[in-house]
This record gives structure tokens, sequence and C-alpha cells, in this order.
């Protein structure tokens, strides 16, 4: 049978024929074709019973040529006749076009790959098979049905940013097969590349693998108004995160994963339990709990997860016995990590915020009222110019150590452990509240506190300073209300300090206090600078300004001895021993040459666990 031809110019193969009595090269090009399937073949022209819909078959195609990587394989009106994929094929693209009303079918587990000149669909019907599904460039459906592979259909190319996947109409039924977007570019970074598709799509498994190679990160994002309900997993290979997406079985983040857009979600609502898996290196998206019958917790072998935002509406998310990263580079939306219901199984982790911006942003953490996490730190990454703070009228409470790595801290903080700030840390106005039965340290490694007020209000135990502390900003005031805060080694410097009936302030050898306002004490203020009363002079106690008095006043019982004491004055009746008038103290201390006085517990000191050193003397029990 004789067929006409279609010509389409595009890129070719090149025949070189040199001339070796001239010396001349002479270059002839074979130009590729549009193949057309125009449904020639015959059983008996095409190998027998039940071939002559094979896409093999030559006689079925324009020019009685089966299509090429180079060439176009087109179906349209010219024939509606079914095909099947008999073998693996590799066309440079498919164009379905709305005149061809048949059925095209993927056999058995025979690949399809499709070059840069993309799939297009407007009309007709595709029914994958088992086999892969390959598209080398975008893939477009405008009309008919598609029902995909039941094992992967990859989409993308390297190239601009540009629509990889467009579904405007027809049908698209996913097949219990994985959608896996791979685009990726050259070396520009942020190259944002789309799924644009009507409004809604459910996919099966869907992969996101946005490469880029020179170590920055591309985009793979939906329109605007669209959503993907994924009905199985989801696995971030590669690439940043972009649109609504919807998830309702288990995520999975490889070690190349780079977030996602700051208004971005990937909300998981399915029911049961669930799980994550981690691969050390990777961020994954924002991650959104939503479905009270919903349990996510790390699958085995999973230690750590990292996301670039984390919400709990509802259900219960188990976090990883490791570390649970928040967080990635120059984000700009503000609630980094909310939990608004459910149920946030802390599971002994490290809670660890990382959120950075160049634009100093401000992170908010928002929970209802409190939540209690248990390891905390707040530690962005690559700049230092971001702050974190809680969500107004909120307290998180951190169960067990909080380190204050690096940015700017704001907010109402409780810590039930130790509290290390570090070199790189530069203050905010954070409040910190130590609580708990716990015995507790305070450690400053070079870095700048924050500047809120400092309570002591404990169960049990002590915070014990093991460094310098300025807790002197203006305003910044020290309250004991229960339970002890102890100084020393280091300086305490701040402003007022207020000891409540049953707390306890200490200080000792090697624990020097500047005050720049007042003390007031009902409970004990104990300033020991030796285990023994009678050494020397271990400890200072200054006014910030030299000259200007500071009153301490208050009913509570002051125990001091051993101290060098200059510029204080007050109401409350005060003797000290052993100790060294070092001028301008007011009429209220009294420096007392006799013998240190027996150490007595008054009604107002409570030892509840741990224990209590007397260095020297008696123990009046009453």
């Amino acid at each position: 049978m004789m067929k006409t031809k279609q010509i389409r110019l595009m890129a070719s193969a090149a025949v070189f024929l040199v001339l070796l009595g001239s010396g001349l090269a002479y270059y002839q090009y074979a130009y590729a074709v549009t193949r057309t399937w125009d449904g020639g073949g015959v059983d008996g022209t095409c190998g027998g019973a039940g071939t002559a819909n094979n896409w093999t078959c030559a006689a079925n195609w324009s020019g009685d040529t089966v299509p090429t990587g180079s060439d176009i394989a087109s179906f349209d009106a010219t024939s509606t006749k079914n095909a099947t994929i008999n073998a693996g094929i590799s066309v440079a693209g498919i164009s379905i076009a709305v005149g061809y009303t048949g059925t095209i079918t993927q056999s058995a587990a025979y690949s399809v790959t499709v070059g840069s000149s993309h799939w297009v669909q407007a009309g007709g019907t595709f029914t994958g098979g088992s086999g892969t599904i390959d598209i080398n460039g975008t893939y477009t459906l405008s009309g008919g049905t598609f029902t995909s592979t039941s094992g992967v259909f990859e989409v993308g190319r390297v190239a601009g940013s540009e629509t990889i996947f467009a579904l405007s109409s027809g049908t698209f039924n996913h097949n219990n097969g994985t959608v896996r977007f791979a685009p990726s570019d050259t070396c520009t970074f942020n190259t944002s590349f789309t799924v644009d598709i009507a409004t809604s799509l459910t996919l099966y498994d869907v992969v996101v693998n946005a490469i880029q190679a020179c170590g920055g990160a591309n985009i793979l994002t939906l329109a605007s108004g669209d959503s993907v309900i994924i009905t199985h997993d989801f696995t971030q290979t590669d690439g940043i995160l972009g649109g609504i997406w919807e998830l309702q079985n288990n995520i999975v983040i490889g070690a190349n994963a780079d977030g996602s857009k700051d208004s971005s979600t990937l909300t998981m609502t399915g029911t049961g339990a669930k799980t994550y898996t981690y691969t050390t290196g990777g961020i994954g998206p924002h991650l959104r709990i939503n479905n009270a019958g919903l349990s996510v917790s790390a699958n085995a072998g999973t230690t750590d997860l990292s996301v670039a935002y984390f919400s709990l509406l509802a259900g219960t998310f188990v976090a990883p016995t490791g570390i649970l990263n928040v967080g990635a580079y120059d984000q700009t939306t503000g609630e980094i990590f909310v939990v608004s219901g459910g149920v946030f199984d802390h599971n002994r982790g490290i809670v660890s915020f990382v959120s950075a911006s160049a634009y100093w942003t401000t992170f908010t953490i928002n929970v209802p009222t409190s939540l209690t996490l248990y390891d905390v730190s707040w530690s962005p990454i690559a700049v230092n110019s971001s702050y974190l703070t809680t969500a107004a009228g909120d307290t998180l409470i951190v169960a067990h150590d909080f380190s204050h790595v690096r940015g700017i801290l704001d907010g109402t903080w409780e810590v039930q452990g130790d509290y290390t700030v570090a070199a790189a840390a530069i203050g905010g106005t954070a409040s910190i509240a130590f609580t708990g039965g716990n015995s507790q340290t305070y450690t400053n490694q070079g870095g700048d506190e924050a500047n809120g007020d400092i309570t002591v209000n404990k169960s049990g135990g002590a915070i014990a300073l093991t460094s310098n502390a300025d807790w002197n900003a203006a305003g910044q005031d020290v309250t004991v209300t229960a339970g002890t805060l102890s100084v020393g080694p280091g300086t305490l410097s701040t402003n007022a300090i207020t000891v409540a009936a049953g707390a306890t302030f200490q200080m000792t050898s090697s624990g020097d206090l500047t005050l720049a306002s007042t003390l007031t004490n009902n409970g004990l203020v104990h300033i020991w600078g030796n285990d023994t009363c009678g050494g020397s002079d271990a400890v200072q106690i200054r006014s910030s300004s030299s000259g200007v008095q500071r009153s301490w006043n208050g009913t509570g019982t002051f125990s001091i001895y051993d101290a060098d004491i200059q510029d204080m004055a007050g109401a409350a009746a005060i003797t000290v021993y052993s100790s060294t008038n070092n001028g301008n103290n007011g009429a209220n201390w009294t420096f007392s040459g006799a013998a240190c006085p027996a150490a007595a517990l008054t009604p107002a000191m409570t030892l509840g666990t741990g224990s209590f050193y007397l260095g020297s003397g008696v123990v009046n029990l009453r």
C-alpha cells in the first residue's frame, strides 16, 4: 500500500560522505518525520493472527515505517483503529489528536520512552500496562482518557522554567502507579517547574525529583488554585515542593530534598498508623497532620526528621528519638511550628528550630497556650539575623535541656533542665522560667543572653549558674518564687532580685553579685564565701554603679559570711560575719567580728530531694 509521507523539520542524523578523490567533505541531512498511524496493517502483513494492531507493524504507519527515536508518532482521524504497543518503544514525541477515537494499549511490561517533542493528547484513549513511561519533555492532556502505567510514569527534562505536566480536560487515571516529576536545569538557581491541572487531581504514589546539578535547588510546584491528592506514598527525593498537596499514607524524605515554598503544604489526612522515613541531609516540605484518626511516627530505622515547617491540627504526631529539625534557609513566613490540636509526643527527642532569613524575619511557635517538648535548640542555619518567638500568650515548656545556639530569642519559655547560651547567640527579649524538680545548670559560653525577666519556680532542686550571667538589661529582674537559685562560679549581674517565702538565693565561693536595683528577701539569702566561716572574702557584692547604694529589704533570713561588700544599704537588718566593709554601706548592715553562728535550717528552708551540705557548725532541727 502506498502512503503519503508527512515531512517535519526536527533534529536529524547526518549522513557524512567523503569524496576521496577531491578531498571535499559533503553533508546531507535526512530530516526526521512525523509518522502517522494509518492502520494499514492486517494479520497477513503484520506477522500472523492477532498482530494487525501491533505498533511494530510497519504497515500501520505512514511510509510503512515504524517511528524511531527521532520521529513523532501521530494518531489522528487518518485511522481510528486501536493500537497495541507490543514491544519497548522510543520516539521523539507522541501526538493523539481530537479526531482519534481508538485505544492505544501498552501491552504487558513494555516501556514507552518519549523525547523532547513531548506527549500531547487531545482525544482517544491510552491504556497503560506495567512498564515504565518516560517522558523526557512535557505532558499535556486536553481531552480523551489516559490511564497510566501501574509501574512508573516519569516526566521532566533539562530546561528552563516551564509547565511540565498540564491537564486542562480529559481524564487521568493513576492505575495505582507512581508518577515521578523529574525536571532539571543546567545551573540556574530556583528554576520553577509547574504542574497545572484542572483544580484537583488524584494520584497514587508521587515522587518529586527536581534536580539542580550545581548545588542549588529547583522548584516543583502546582499552579495557583490547584491541589493534588496522593492516596498512597509521597517521596521528596530532590528539589523544593510548591503548592497544596494532600497525602493519605506515608512520606519519605531523601538526602537531597530542599523543603518547600513558604505558602506550600503537604497535609497528611489518612487514618490509622502512618510513617515518615528520613535520610540525613534532606529537608522535607511543610508537614501538616490533620485527621483525628491519624497517628504519624518514624519508620523503622528512622531516628531524625527535617521539615521546612510543621503543623499539627488533629491526630497524633510522634517525634523521632533523635532530632526533629524545623526550618530551612531564606524563609519569609512567620509561623514555622504550629500545634492547634491533637497530641504532640516529643518522644524524648530534640526539636531544633533552624529557620533562617537574611531579612531579620521573626519565626513564631504557635501552640494552644502551652506545649511541652523535651530538648530544644534555637540554631538558625547559614545566617544569624533571625528571631524565634512564641505567639502572644503562649509558653513553650522544655522538659529537659535548652540551647540558644544562634539568632535572637523572644517569647516566653519554661526550662526544666540545663540552659546553655552559645558564643554566637545574640540575645533577644525572651523571658525564662526555671521550673520542675530537677537540678539544673545555666552556662553562658560567651554569647549574649536574652533580656527578659528570669524566674525560678522549682518544686525541688536548684538552678546553678556555672558561668557569668548578665541578666542586667533595662528592666530585667530576677524572681525566685520557689526552689533555689545558686550563684558560683561566675558573676550574676542583674537589676532587682526578689526572693519569695520558702525560696532560696545562695552564693558560694567564686560567685559574685553585681546589683543594679533592690534585693527583696522574704525567704533565705545564703551567701557563704567558703565552706567554713572565717576564711578569705571569696564573694564580692557590688553596685553596678560605684557609689550608688542598693537596698536590701524584706523579712526573710540573711546568712552571709566571708564576703567583700560595698554600696549596699536598705531596711532589712543584716549581720554579716568574717566579711569586709569596703565602704558606703548602710546602717542596716552590721559587720560582726564575733565568731560565726551555727547554721540553722529555718522554717523557710525545705529539703525535698537532693542533699544539704554543711561545711561546719551545727544544724538545729526544730
